[in-house]
């Protein structure tokens, strides 16, 4: 993980300790196939998972967020939020993004 990532995810724990909704941290890359074997991902996909899971780990770990209250998910190269056409395009697609999920108001 990148130094500017953590000092941003530190500003964003303290925030996200705050509220007691469930959070999902979300994996993406970009549509290159992955090809380092070495660390035993396979794919696009596994990648991307592992980029949420090392965030939402990170969260737990460092910023005290309660792990009850999180998951991960990795969605690969399927939800791009603009086209891979470029390298600048291509870096946009590569992220995590965290969702606060909203409480259902119940009747």
């Amino acid at each position: 993980m990148k130094n500017n990532a953590q000092s941003v995810l530190n500003r964003i724990g303290a925030i996200l300790k705050s509220v007691a909704n469930e959070i999902s941290v979300e994996g993406y890359t970009d549509n290159t196939p992955f090809r380092d074997n070495s660390k035993g991902i396979r794919s696009n996909w596994e990648l991307s998972g592992l980029r949420a899971q090392t965030v939402m780990n990170y969260l737990i770990e460092k910023d005290g967020l309660e792990a009850k209250r999180m998951h991960f998910v990795g969605y690969g190269e399927y939800h791009p939020i603009v086209k891979n056409d470029t390298d600048v395009h291509k870096a946009m697609n590569r992220r995590v993004t965290i969702v606060v999920i909203r409480e259902e108001k119940s009747e």
